[in-house]
């Protein structure tokens, strides 16, 4: 399920245009991680290790 909307929120970044999409992206991220940890769905140790995913991932693409 979370890996399901890091993927969703990698293919908006690709989509929107250059200029807002990587803010839109890092907002509705932050915002949907902290809703789902405060509905106990998944575990701060969780979010982290998918940020750090993400974060490892957008890195990649650009080198």
């Amino acid at each position: 399920m979370v890996f399901l909307l890091l993927e969703m929120i990698i293919e908006a970044t690709i989509r929107l245009p250059k200029n807002i999409g990587p803010t839109i992206t890092m907002i509705g991220g932050i915002l949907l991680g902290q809703a789902i940890v405060q509905a106990k769905l998944v575990s701060n140790l969780l979010i982290i290790i998918l940020v750090a995913s993400a974060i490892s991932n957008f890195a990649l693409t650009s080198y």
